[in-house]
């Protein structure tokens, strides 16, 4: 009884480690893109959404109070969007937000009198 414990367990480990939930990640990301920019809280371990990031060059960044996110460029749906993916610091899930890149942008210029 103990090694089909020991089995699944292994099962487990491996999927949490290997795994890849690209296609949910992506999936979520053309969710949280239809939403303009809304924070959808997902059940994505922040494991695979940084191996997610990874997997595209970008690296995570960590600030000062141990908070993690990751911001990449991507084509949806062909627009060029700007996802941010952080990192829920209760349960190590994440959270998604996706917006259009260049609207973002402007937003930015006019927040910050930038020509």
């Amino acid at each position: 009884m103990e090694w089909i414990i020991a089995i699944i367990v292994i099962v487990f480990l491996w999927d949490l480690f290997t795994g890849d939930n690209s296609k949910e990640i992506k999936s979520i990301i053309g969710k949280a893109y239809q939403n303009e920019g809304e924070i959808l809280s997902t059940d994505i371990s922040w494991i695979h959404t940084k191996r997610f990031a990874k997997k595209r060059g970008v690296e995570v960044s960590v600030w000062d109070d141990g908070g993690e996110s990751v911001s990449v460029d991507m084509l949806v749906n062909g627009d060029n969007v700007t996802v941010t993916l952080t990192k829920n610091p209760s349960n190590h899930t994440t959270f998604i937000s996706a917006d259009n890149s260049d609207r973002l942008r402007e937003e930015r210029k006019k927040r910050f009198g930038l020509n």
